[in-house]
């Protein structure tokens, strides 16, 4: 049986001795104040005139204050955390390592800040440090666990408690645990529904690697007769224990830099919002070897800068780098320099609307920085890793079993996602081809208008106007009947009304071309964004690397059983395998939060592209207002047109 401190029992029979220091640890610069007085006194108390304190006589002390339950929300470790564990791990307070005065201090100024709804950080205590009040002890309770305490050192033992814990609990947490690796029936978890299952159960392990740490600290030599051993079903079983919090302090770490769980903001689906311009540089960039430079301005950080191709690349690979599970815009490929700056200004224009991205430092400095942005990214230590939310806050922010039976249903979401993209390729090739046509009709509109300006006036046989000489030519044209006069001008205006319509038609094609088929792409580009994150969650899958941790940790828990069983194992050996296990613990923490995150973002982006779904009543909306306009200034042309055609004289014999 295991003690529920996380830090161990000491199972050790001599006689209590006074730990070492070691000198080379120094207390953080936040203790460089005076020491509060009711702290001494709180210290003499609590250490029995002793010159240190062990983590036990804090894990009391701060029971006596009501914390012993509290459990925080830690970004570093990526999971709920016992608020001790966290205070003695700041101070640096273990077996090996007990507390000074001035680490009492510390702690005791870190629990009153917890006690008092605040960040248990050296950060907030710097802050509040001059304000702080004193910790605030259940007497009744202190007087209890003082005794206690007391009555260990009395005893030449160092006391840590009893555990609470029955084997008959241990027994249903660990069938718990096998339940989520296993499924109901023992059977390994298999299918698309396998890396939910291994998730479960790397969350279960993660938290039994408590147990591990509530070991004691064994001494070295042979295990002697009559001393309690670790045995393999003791590894990993305490896996409610993590979970039986009935406070949590939430502010401890955010999300990420300047980013809430889920941005609202309405403009990031207004997809034909215009906020950056793209356009050449007049003079080219380098010295031996000239390229282009682009001068980029932006509306929201009201800046104007000058880039270059490989700029705008290291930002696309930059956000792979560090949003590695969110949708990201797309970069054009440089190979297509004639629609380069129609996809970098598209490509720019999707960085800006996305509020997480517009908020990034490293973003924002490619949008103002005025020096050129290789000097800049030298000069700064933009992070590159991936970014490490807060697991709890995104759970708080989404439904997580809906997060889990999304991702496990990835396949399908892909095959939704791949008719979308066949949708939308077809309806821009349309476009296209309708603009083409356009063109086309409008080009031979023009034709036939020019073709009846040029020969509105009926030529004489025998040559042209140019033939005939002037003073013939006047005869010529005063001896014509009036209808012929009325034809020409009549010609005239419907020569005006068809080149109209050829104008309207280019128009059209135009409007198709640049407008229309321009906010298709925009939203085929976010589909092609989800395309990309589905594939990087597919080469990040993780089931086959917990599922080989889990057979390491079942390998490690044999060797165990079989060190158990031999009398002349030294405990230094033992010590090893806990080791061994709780770095595989720790991989398998790191394994989960992964899984975890992959699934949360995943459901995040596909709230996000739902949304999308609003940008297309505007595209329609512009197609219809783009063809009613073109059809109504259409009809009231050939409407010109046919009332000028109306005007030339029918009658033949007025021609003559």
């Amino acid at each position: 049986m295991f003690s529920d401190n996380p830090w161990g029992t000491d199972d050790s029979q001599n006689s209590f001795a006074v730990p070492t220091f070691r000198s080379s640890l120094d207390v953080p610069p936040v203790l460089s104040h005076d020491i509060p007085a009711q702290h001494h006194a709180l210290f003499s108390e609590v250490s029995g005139g002793m010159s240190w304190a062990t983590a036990d006589i804090l894990r009391q002390l701060f029971a006596s204050a009501g914390l012993s339950d509290i459990q925080i929300s830690e970004a570093r470790i990526r999971r709920m955390r016992p608020l001790l564990r966290t205070i003695l791990s700041t101070v640096n307070v273990n077996l090996e390592e007990p507390a000074t005065m001035a680490k009492f201090s510390l702690a005791v100024s870190l629990a009153t800040l917890a006690q008092n709804g605040l960040a248990p950080t050296l950060d907030m205590l710097e802050q509040y440090r001059d304000d702080l009040p004193e910790l605030k002890i259940n007497e009744t309770a202190h007087s209890s666990e003082l005794g206690h305490i007391k009555t260990s050192l009395d005893g030449d033992k160092l006391g840590y408690g009893s555990d609470d814990t029955t084997d008959e609990d241990e027994d249903e947490d660990f069938g718990e645990m096998e339940s989520a690796m296993y499924g109901t029936n023992g059977q390994a978890a298999s299918g698309k529904g396998a890396a939910v299952a291994v998730s479960a159960a790397a969350s279960a392990a993660a938290m039994s690697r408590l147990s591990l740490e509530a070991q004691a600290k064994p001494r070295s030599g042979s295990v002697q007769a009559g001393e309690q051993r670790p045995t393999p079903e003791s590894v990993g079983r305490n896996v409610s224990r993590a979970q039986s919090a009935k406070t949590s302090i939430s502010d401890v770490s955010v999300l990420a830099e300047n980013e809430s769980p889920e941005d609202l903001e309405v403009d990031q689906w207004k997809l034909d919002k215009e906020d950056v311009t793209v356009k050449e540089a007049k003079e080219k960039g380098g010295v031996l070897f000239k390229h282009i430079n682009y001068e980029v301005t932006s509306k929201t950080f009201a800046s104007h800068v000058v880039r270059r191709y490989n700029d705008f690349f290291w930002i696309s690979e930059y956000m792979v780098k560090r949003y590695p599970y969110r949708m990201l815009p797309n970069i054009p490929p440089k190979g297509f320099p004639d629609n380069r700056i129609l996809g970098l200004t598209r490509f720019s224009n999707a960085i800006v609307r996305t509020p997480f991205l517009r908020k990034d430092r490293a973003i924002q400095a490619f949008f103002k920085s005025k020096e050129e942005f290789s000097r800049v990214i030298k000069a700064s230590s933009f992070p590159t890793t991936p970014e490490r939310p807060n697991i709890e806050e995104l759970k708080a922010a989404f439904n997580f079993e809906k997060a889990q039976r999304l991702f496990a249903s990835l396949e399908a979401v892909t095959r939704k996602i791949d008719q979308d993209e066949a949708m939308f390729r077809s309806q821009i090739i349309h476009l296209e081809k309708i603009a083409r046509f356009s063109h086309g009709i409008g080009e031979e509109m023009y034709g036939i208008s020019n073709a009846t300006r040029q020969h509105n006036v009926p030529r004489e046989s025998g040559g042209g106007p140019s033939d005939i000489p002037e003073g013939v030519r006047s005869v010529i044209s005063s001896s014509r009947p009036r209808a012929m006069r009325v034809l020409r001008d009549n010609m005239e205006e419907v020569s005006m009304h068809f080149g109209n319509t050829s104008l309207l038609e280019k128009a059209k094609a135009e409007v198709a071309k640049s407008v229309t088929a321009e906010h298709m792409r925009r939203y085929y580009d976010v589909i092609v964004s989800l395309k990309h994150l589905i594939s990087r969650l597919k080469d990040a899958d993780k089931a086959p690397t917990i599922e080989k941790v889990n057979e390491r940790i079942e390998y490690l828990r044999q060797q165990l059983g079989r060190l158990q069983n031999q009398p002349d194992t030294s405990l230094s050996s033992i010590e090893k395998i806990n080791h061994q296990l709780k770095d595989e613990f720790d991989n398998l923490d790191g394994l989960n939060y992964e899984v975890e995150l992959m699934q949360l973002r995943f459901y995040q982006e596909i709230r996000r592209y739902e949304r999308t779904l609003s940008f297309l009543g505007t595209i329609y909306s512009q197609i219809s207002q783009d063809q009613i306009k073109h059809h109504t200034l259409m009809l009231n042309a050939w409407k010109q047109a046919l009332e000028a055609s109306k005007s030339m004289p029918t009658n033949p014999l007025d021609y003559v």
